[in-house]
């Protein structure tokens, strides 16, 4: 035996990567018993998302009853124009016009804000 403290050194060592590969597999879970967690990128931009939405529909509450409807119907809702005339009963110009109108207020109020 040429460094009995190298020996000893080269046994714990083993014996310590032992324990901790053994750990390892106790410690494995299913990756199905963690679906529901998101990244937490993910959840930032959920709740970006959703602060951008609330302040947004704020502002819209500052447009008239008829702009509102159709802003939100169009927007958040995600009806197009064809269906926002069918269901609203409105002319497809009438209902651009809307559009139109709540884009440009909604751009100054949302100028002033930021």
């Amino acid at each position: 035996m040429e460094d009995p403290f190298a020996w000893i050194m080269v046994i714990a060592r083993n014996t310590a990567l032992s324990t901790l590969r053994s750990e390892r597999i106790r410690l494995k879970e299913p990756i199905e018993d963690h679906e529901n967690l998101r990244s937490s990128e993910q959840a930032d931009t959920d709740l970006v998302y959703k602060e951008t939405l609330d302040e947004l529909l704020q502002h819209v509450k500052q447009l008239t009853p008829r702009e509102e409807e159709i802003f939100i119907a169009s927007k958040v809702d995600g009806m197009d124009n064809k269906e926002l005339e069918k269901v609203h009963n409105l002319t497809p110009q009438h209902v651009r016009n809307l559009i139109s109108s709540a884009n440009r207020k909604i751009r100054k109020l949302l100028k002033r804000w930021s």
